[in-house]
């Protein structure tokens, strides 16, 4: 083959095939559409939700809380009454600063943590934003299942400790499935953080043995890594850095824990949340965090749920009424046909019976045939959400303290559902065990303010 020197043409097989490439090259870029650019993604409609009386919090309150960097280092500051003074960025930016030194720890409690950050949303306003759809921004407090049955109390010992292993069987499952939901390759997420205090030394400090911890530990580790790539576990002794450092070998192909060591810094289990809220602020403070843009707080026994997380972060701001946004917080209920006939029989027979029973008055109509009709006759019937993109659980402001009891007494019957009250299971995340469609509050008595259920329709409204 012979090419001609100069500025002659090519002769050449390659630079005709070249050519030819060249040419094609051209003509799909001429008819390439042009490329639009992304649309921000839908806002989440939100409501503040403030006090409705003077100092009470609770219709805000989901023990965790989602804000922004800036939140810390240049929003509103730590204050009283849980610490002896306003903890500002420039504070713990001093030399030698000890947070033990500042922490009032004769007024502080694990609830202390959220409530830390609700009373001063901006300089005049308490409370939080919430989301006008539960399923954009919600928690399911797993431990409050034990409450439900006075777990702790149960007699006797082996009627307890088979309930602990039904327990603790249904949720390893759950574990199971969660683990096996995530791709082989993580999509990126937000550059944020999720942390949560964990105490696992005494049972005296809550209502869960320490094998269900555990468990409720890796449980919120994983559905947290559905919003962040990152998270920090709060410890206060050497044994729960151990159960940290284990729980967070067991997550560490979908998110990347971090182990904070604050035995210096409480007295005490109930203070570790409020010490843990202290830590997040100095460690953004003193730019040990600068590669967080957000951070979500929540105790290490919830399951989180963010339908739209770029949405849901782009609604806060660094100061003022967007700069926190607070869960919704259902609770999961016992139900008969989680355990053994037997073992059911032995629940009712035993000290918790009556508590056993108050809790399966509200349980779905799906349980073992001998409590059924003849036991609660008007049990309610379960919702299935097998797809939480298009499933609706819709607040409106005037609810935001709106509270219903879960059952009435029933000369009769005894204990009936409110019929106002759904219940429903959700496929995310696992799969849930039922809970009833609202905030449930346990704190004065079990109470919740319900949401309209639907499977589907138009989006709910904010305001």
């Amino acid at each position: 083959m012979t090419a001609r020197r100069g500025g002659g043409t090519c002769c050449d097989v390659n630079c005709l095939v070249l050519l030819a490439s060249a040419v094609l090259a051209l003509r799909l870029i001429a008819t390439a559409p042009v490329l639009e650019p992304v649309p921000p993604p839908a806002p989440v409609g939100v409501y503040f939700c403030g006090p409705t009386r003077n100092g009470d919090l609770s219709n805000s309150y989901a023990a965790a809380w989602l804000a922004t960097r800036g939140r810390f280092v240049k929003g509103v500051p730590l204050g009283m009454p849980f610490l002896k003074r306003f903890l500002s960025p420039g504070l713990m930016r001093r030399p030698g600063f000890n947070l033990s030194e500042h922490i009032d720890f004769r007024a502080v409690n694990m609830e202390g943590a959220s409530y830390l950050m609700m009373r001063r949303a901006s300089k005049n306003d308490r409370g939080a934003l919430r989301t006008a759809d539960a399923f954009d921004f919600y928690v399911e407090h797993l431990s409050a299942y034990e409450r439900m049955v006075d777990l702790l109390s149960m007699e006797p010992a082996a009627t307890r400790a088979a309930v602990v292993d039904a327990v603790v069987a249904r949720l390893g499952a759950r574990e199971a499935r969660l683990r096996a939901s995530f791709p082989r390759f993580l999509a990126p997420r937000p550059a944020g953080v999720a942390v949560m205090p964990f105490y696992g030394a005494a049972v005296a400090t809550g209502h869960s043995t320490l094998e269900l911890r555990e468990l409720y530990l890796r449980l919120t580790l994983l559905s947290c890594a559905r919003l962040f790539p990152n998270a920090a576990v709060a410890v206060a002794t050497e044994a729960d850095a151990a159960r940290a450092a284990a729980a967070a070998e067991s997550v560490a192909r979908v998110v990347d824990v971090e182990i904070l060591r604050l035995d210096a810094a409480i007295a005490a289990p109930e203070q570790l949340g409020i010490a843990t809220v202290a830590e997040i602020q100095r460690r953004f403070a003193t730019g040990d965090w600068t590669r967080h843009a957000h951070v979500l707080y929540t105790e290490a026994d919830q399951v989180v749920h963010a339908r739209r997380v770029a949405a849901l972060l782009g609604s806060l701001t660094d100061a003022g009424r967007n700069s926190l946004v607070t869960p919704h917080r259902f609770l999961p209920r016992p139900a008969p046909d989680q355990f053994p006939r037997d073992l059911v029989s032995r629940m009712l027979a035993g000290s918790a019976g009556k508590r056993v029973r108050s809790a399966f008055a509200v349980a779905p109509v799906t349980g073992p045939p001998n409590l059924t009709a003849t036991a609660w006759p008007e049990r309610p019937v379960e919702v299935v959400v097998d797809d939480e993109a298009t499933a609706r659980c819709c607040f409106v402001k005037a609810r935001c303290a709106h509270f219903l009891q879960p059952a009435r007494k029933d000369k009769r019957v005894g204990l009936v559902p409110d019929p106002n009250l759904a219940l429903f299971v959700t496929a995310a995340q696992g799969g849930s065990d039922p809970m009833i469609a609202g905030n449930g509050d346990l704190v004065s008595g079990e109470r919740y303010r319900a949401c309209e259920l639907r499977l589907g329709g138009d989006a709910c409204a904010g305001s």
